[in-house]
């Protein structure tokens, strides 16, 4: 799991923390993997509760790979829609929808059933999505971040979600930087001043470049 920094996304906390730092290392195992995908199901439950949403269809490469913490569902670089689906519910429900090729590839290669998703899926040339969508969510609203029959546009709910990680990550960084004039022979005397004003040139500009890179 990524050690986030603190369960909220607002950053004073954690940027209150500026003289210390825990050791970041990124955990790919399964387990590290799910937990990370908890905390993101987390803001989705919490946003679709604000919402009024019961589900969310997520799609697009990008969206996909950052809820399931670094899985694929494209088959080429030049479509930004991929071939399976995420439908992640309010109460917390993580369902996958792939036809029976796609099936084998991402159990095997991307490990979704380990990572705690139910795969529903349907042969190849059927279009059965709409079906089980309505089998998960029966008659509730629900949001995608692709064209969907019945869905509502949640890419903003889902940036936001995103947003959140990104102003934690920007808080290690703010971090890192404190730690680095800390380990230095300079006294903080001397330099609280340039601290200062460097701290707030970098909080300008990572919370300016964060709209612009995706997690």
């Amino acid at each position: 799991m990524r050690q986030e920094g603190g369960p909220d996304c607002g950053g004073d906390e954690a940027g209150k923390a500026g003289l210390e730092m825990k050791e970041y290392r990124e955990d790919k195992s399964i387990q590290g993997r799910k937990e990370e995908i908890a905390i993101k199901v987390k803001r989705l439950q919490e946003a679709m509760e604000r919402l009024k949403l019961d589900a969310v269809i997520i799609n697009k490469s990008n969206n996909f790979a950052w809820i399931t913490a670094g899985a694929s569902n494209i088959i080429t670089r030049y479509s930004e829609e991929g071939v399976t689906s995420i439908v992640i519910t309010k109460e917390g429900g993580q369902y996958i929808l792939a036809n029976n090729i796609e099936y084998p590839r991402i159990v095997k290669e991307e490990t979704i059933e380990e990572l705690g998703f139910e795969i529903k899926t349907c042969y190849w040339f059927e279009d059965r999505n709409l079906d089980f969508v309505k089998e998960i969510v029966g008659e509730g609203r629900y949001g995608a971040d692709i064209a969907f029959p019945g869905a509502e546009n949640a890419n903003a709910m889902i940036e936001a979600c995103q947003y959140c990680q990104r102003r934690i990550k920007n808080v290690r960084k703010r971090r890192l930087f404190f730690v680095v004039f800390r380990r230095s022979h300079v006294t903080f005397s001397s330099v609280s001043l340039l601290k200062k004003c460097v701290y707030d040139l970098l909080l300008l500009t990572h919370e300016f470049l964060a709209f612009f890179q995706p997690v």
